[in-house]
């Protein structure tokens, strides 16, 4: 990424293969409304023509960002430490809608919603997550199948 010009809260970047493979012009400004922190980013890709936009405010307690990206459009609310996000493509109708709600301290429970041309399909589990590790147990339903999965990961 290359700096083309930065002013207080307004800055200009020119991206040579940065973002999916394509130059892009990105612009950004940060400021202030109300007692709301916003930053605003657009850019242009020059290769395919297309354009991206996202929109993130945040104050003490929660947070929002919608973005508008190569016909992807998406929002993510976090508040107190619950997250919901939602994905739609313009191409082709499909939808991502997910949602984490922490139990306890070390503990949430999630589950999703998927919809494309050929599949629907939902999920919901439960997690446990440590500094050093995770685990947790997730169960799907796609095609009219339930499948379980055991996930993990741990940290050296």
């Amino acid at each position: 990424m290359v700096d083309c010009a930065k002013f207080d809260k307004l800055s200009l970047d020119y991206g040579n293969k940065y973002f999916d493979n394509e130059r892009a012009v990105l612009a950004s400004y940060s400021f202030k409304l109300f007692n709301f922190d916003l930053d605003l980013f657009s850019g242009y890709y020059i290769d395919s023509a297309d354009f991206a936009f996202v929109l993130d405010t945040s104050s003490e307690n929660w947070n929002l960002s919608f973005s508008y990206v190569k016909s992807l459009i998406s929002a993510t609310l976090n508040i107190n430490s619950w997250k919901i996000s939602d994905n739609y493509s313009l191409l082709n109708a499909n939808c991502d809608l997910s949602i984490s709600i922490p139990l306890l301290e070390k503990y949430s429970v999630f589950g999703g919603y998927s919809h494309t041309s050929l599949i629907d399909k939902g999920y919901i589990g439960i997690g446990l997550y440590e500094i050093d590790y995770s685990l947790g147990l997730k169960v799907k339903n796609e095609m009219s199948n339930i499948y379980f999965d055991i996930f993990g990961s741990v940290n050296f």
